[in-house]
């Protein structure tokens, strides 16, 4: 009798009778106890199936090698403290992602009598390149086939000072209230770009029949009155990401937001919304939205008490003595070297841009 279709999720003990289970034997993991048997499946006849295998990768046996020596080494060097958790859980995560060790599922085909076996991912957001690419990849599928509608899209970039990128990647508040900040400004410039075109004007739809036309029998002896529920209104949308990082790997948290390049209408509860295009953008309109944008932000500054009229009086970081975490984002804020002897010092690039030139040579 053949092997049954079934699929299987395990964790340590079933990477322990992996490495011991004889050619030909069916691993199961069952109340908390892992079994070993001889399968009777077919032999497979299908093709055969390229899994990835992470611990062969240069980072996997980098990270692999040095982690634990590195922890180690860190909290002996900064009086006991360490990393923060989700740190270490990050490093750790990466280490056990792709390996049927920490957890697989098994899956078996019973057309072909062939068997899979799907390492469990880490899931992480930070340092997997794996599951980085995975999630980049489903997140540009999902907003191209469900969110996005079939309207022009504009990308607005946010850059901000210095001092503010360290105070937004310490304090994850502050960074939401000033993407809030920068979208709400943007959102009132197509609002701004509707009323401008007349498209907030009371009155019967442009586009199409008014819901409800006046009786032709009834005479118009008062002029009509502008009714609050069916006043038209302009709605943008936008998706935002928050980049942590720049082109050199650096710390520097900014904003990537895609806005419709234009505005939805709506003339009343029951009335379907209709995009209209915003006009090309004018050099005078893109520096209204940068005061505005500076405004609001700003604004944000002042009502948590971090903005100070001496700015070199303040480093950006906030105070915690228990974490090591805002020096270690100074540090890399300012690609400089955070910990070991050469802390403090530049980091070294592979390529200098000053090395390219030569030296100069003699004039003849």
């Amino acid at each position: 009798m053949a092997d049954p279709c079934w699929a299987t999720a395990g964790w340590a003990g079933l990477g322990w009778a992996l490495k011991r289970a004889p050619q030909g034997a069916t691993v199961r993991r069952r109340n908390r106890r892992t079994f070993v048997g001889r399968g009777t499946a077919r032999e497979p006849t299908g093709p055969e199936v390229l899994r990835r295998d992470a611990t062969t990768s240069p980072l996997h046996g980098l990270v692999r090698e040095h982690l634990e020596t590195f922890l180690a080494r860190f909290q002996d060097e900064h009086g006991g403290r360490r990393l923060p958790r989700h740190v270490e859980q990050e490093l750790r995560g990466f280490l056990a992602c792709g390996d049927p060790a920490h957890g697989f599922c098994r899956i078996h085909c019973s057309h072909c009598s062939s068997d899979l076996l799907v390492p469990f991912s880490c899931k992480g957001r930070a340092f997997c390149p794996s599951c980085g690419g995975r999630r980049m990849a489903e997140v540009a599928a999902n907003l191209i086939e469900r969110v996005l509608p079939p309207v022009p899209v504009r990308q607005w970039v946010l850059s901000v000072p210095w001092a503010l990128r360290l105070r937004m990647a310490c304090d994850p508040r502050l960074c939401r209230a000033v993407a809030r900040a920068f979208l709400r400004a943007v959102s009132a410039s197509y609002r701004r770009s509707a009323k401008e075109q007349g498209l907030l004007e009371f009155g019967p739809d442009p586009e199409g029949p008014c819901a409800e036309p006046p009786c032709p029998e009834a005479p118009c002896a008062e002029p009509q009155r502008a009714d609050p529920l069916r006043v038209p209104r302009a709605h943008a949308g936008a998706v935002n990401f928050v980049q942590r990082f720049g082109s050199s790997l650096a710390l520097n948290v900014h904003f990537h937001a895609l806005f419709l390049d234009g505005a939805h209408v709506v003339r009343g509860p029951a009335s379907r919304p209709r995009f209209h295009p915003a006009p090309p953008l004018t050099p005078d309109e893109l520096h209204r939205v940068q005061r505005d944008i500076v405004r609001r932000i700003e604004r944000v500054l002042r009502r948590r008490g971090i903005l100070q009229d001496d700015p070199a009086s303040d480093d950006g970081a906030p105070e915690d003595s228990d974490s090591l975490l805002p020096f270690v984002q100074a540090a890399s804020l300012q690609s400089k070297v955070a910990l070991g002897p050469d802390s403090g010092r530049p980091i070294p690039r592979l390529i200098d841009p000053a090395a390219c030139l030569g030296p100069s040579s003699p004039s003849n």
